[in-house]
């Protein structure tokens, strides 16, 4: 068995607005104590995180960002690269939870009036000083690897019982409604106008009718 494992979980189950919570339990922190211990995030298009939110977190972990950060883009609008997180955790020798917020987004119409994603889980490593210790090769995404440039990179497991990825679901707009949501607009807006049309008359009749004239003679 390890001495260090990760196991993440995403929370809750439904909803636009989730969690990742990781669990990262170690038997010698002591070894790692002059290490940093990063968290890596990989999202699909669906999913992101907001770096403003993230912010509020600098007591627990630091972070890179790398990919459209944009709120309130939906899907179709997006680069299907999606994005990615690197997050550089505050350890101090004992075990401890990471919990970090994302987002969905709008995804495109489904007849079904869902869709889903799968979210991997975070991996996670110690980031070490160098040694004579045989340099494990990196195999996370250049968009970080000025992060762990010259450093010893020591990997840690997930559990045995630690699931890769998540599934979320969001409900989304049925393409079949599009006539009928179309012809709604068109209508409300016809009857915005109208209704304008009509207050901008009686107005105009109240400054520049018969009675405002006699008024002012």
């Amino acid at each position: 068995m390890a001495s260090t494992t990760i196991s993440s979980t995403i929370h809750p189950d439904y909803g636009f607005h989730r969690s990742f919570l990781t669990k990262i339990s170690s038997s010698k922190w002591d070894e790692y104590a002059d290490c940093h211990l990063y968290l890596y995030y990989k999202l699909p298009v669906l999913a992101f995180v907001d770096p403003y939110e993230l912010a509020n977190y600098r007591d627990s972990f630091t972070f890179h960002h790398h990919g459209n950060s944009n709120l309130e883009l939906p899907v179709v609008a997006m680069d299907s690269e999606g994005s990615s997180l690197m997050l550089n955790v505050t350890h101090s020798g004992v075990d401890l939870e990471v919990q970090v917020p994302f987002h969905l987004r709008y995804g495109e119409p489904a007849l079904d009036g869902f869709v889903s994603a799968e979210v991997p889980m975070p991996d996670a490593l110690f980031s070490c000083p160098p040694s004579e210790a045989p340099m494990v090769p990196s195999v996370w995404p250049t968009e970080f690897s000025f992060v762990l440039d010259g450093t010893r990179i020591v990997p840690i497991p997930p559990e045995p019982t630690a699931a890769a990825s998540g599934r979320v679901t969001v409900p989304v707009g049925n393409p079949q409604d599009l006539p009928l949501v179309e012809a709604g607009t068109a209508l409300t807006v016809i009857l915005s106008f109208c209704y304008l049309a009509y207050i901008f008359y009686t107005t105009g009749c109240r400054l520049y009718g018969p009675y405002s004239k006699s008024k002012s003679e």
